[in-house]
Formats: structure tokens, sequence, C-alpha cells
């Protein structure tokens, strides 16, 4: 049974680890001969969305092509001087569109924005699964975005934060994905490990209930 990163910027090569390699539209070359996922991501919206639209169509026969994103706001005041709400809101439902159109989930950046986030999920009424990558809040808004239908993906912030623990512990075994992200102090088989303590499963149990998240979410 292999792990599942299913949110990475790295290029890691190992049989034991499926690895969803996140490419920016726009910014990095896309490797398509091996899992992945790409989406405009709120920091560089002055990417054109008709990039993406062009590759979107060319990989719409890619079984590598898992998802799309990381796309999603950021309210933080840096990229609110760059970028504004309307500006953020708009590009994010268009991947949303592009989602349904090509049957792939959602993976989704936010910060400082939940709530606009599950307006938007209510608003839309998406049948497409929707994951809010590198989970980092609390118990109490995680609820909130479980009961809303999102999955939850955790990762390196597990180590750093008792309530971010907490979340993880209350959040269901079939809504829990996790990842590495853009980090390098923890990889993804130590993340596994202190997310099998934290749910009090053991890792052989962590590894199939995620593998079938993974399989339910990202195979067609």
């Amino acid at each position: 049974m292999q792990y599942i990163d299913i949110h990475t910027h790295h290029d890691y090569q190992n049989e034991e680890v499926l690895n969803i390699r996140n490419f920016i539209t726009g910014k990095d070359e896309i490797r398509s001969d091996k899992p992945f996922s790409m989406g405009i991501h709120p920091w560089f919206l002055e990417v054109d969305i008709s990039l993406l639209e062009k590759s979107a169509e060319e990989n719409k026969d890619n079984p590598n092509w898992l998802a799309v994103g990381e796309c999603g706001m950021d309210y933080s005041p840096q990229i609110l001087e760059k970028f504004d709400k309307k500006e953020q809101e708009k590009s994010f439902i268009r991947q949303i569109q592009l989602a349904e159109k090509y049957n792939k989930p959602l993976v989704i950046h936010c910060v400082r924005c939940f709530d606009r986030l599950l307006k938007i999920k209510k608003e839309n009424q998406s049948p497409k699964t929707w994951i809010v990558h590198g989970y980092a809040k609390n118990k109490a808004l995680a609820r909130q975005l479980i009961e809303a239908d999102f999955y939850l993906s955790f990762g390196a912030r597990l180590f750093k934060s008792g309530s971010n623990r907490e979340a993880l512990k209350n959040t269901p075994l079939n809504r829990i994905f996790l990842e590495t992200d853009e980090q390098n102090e923890y990889g993804i088989r130590e993340i596994y490990q202190l997310a099998a303590q934290v749910k009090n499963v053991s890792l052989q149990k962590l590894k199939i209930e995620i593998y079938r998240n993974f399989q339910y979410v990202f195979i067609p």
C-alpha cells in the first residue's frame, strides 16, 4: 500500500509514495508523464486564465492529470495589495468551472477568507470534490468545512500546532488527505506516522483509508 502525497511542489522519486506534483500555470513547466495537478495560484493572477484553459484541453485525455489547483483566494494584506477580492474570486470561480468541465477535484488555497469560501461553495453547488490543502486551522472550522462537504489535507503544521492536531483528531478518516506541500523538513512518511498517532489508528489502517479516499476522489 503506497503513501499518498496529494500536494507537493517537489519531484520526489520513490516507489512507496504516490505524489501528485503541483504546477502553477504560467510559472512552472508541466511534466505530464507523472501524476500532477495544475491551476492558477491566487498569488499569480497576472497569468491569463486562457493558459490554463489551453493546458486543460491539451491534457484532457491524460490520465496523469488528477486535479485543478491549487487555486482559491488569499486575503493576506500583501496579496490584496496586488489582487483585490473581486479579481481573486473571478479566477477561482473560473477554475471551479474547469474542474466541473473536465471532471476533476479542486485543490484549494484559502487564507483569511474561509467564510467567503463556504459561501461560494453553497452558491455554486459544485458536484466535484473540493479539498482544502495545507489545512492549518482548528477543529471548529474543520467541522464547518466537513459539514459543507469539503475534504481536508493536513501537512507539516501538525508538528507545530496542537489545535491543528486536534482538528485532525476530530476529522473523519474518510475526509482526510496528507501532503508535504513545498516544505522539506518533514517527509510524507513522517506526516503519516504523526497523523496515525493523532487518530489513534495503526499506520497501515491510515494508509488504507487515505488510499480509499484517493481512489474515490481522484480516480474517475
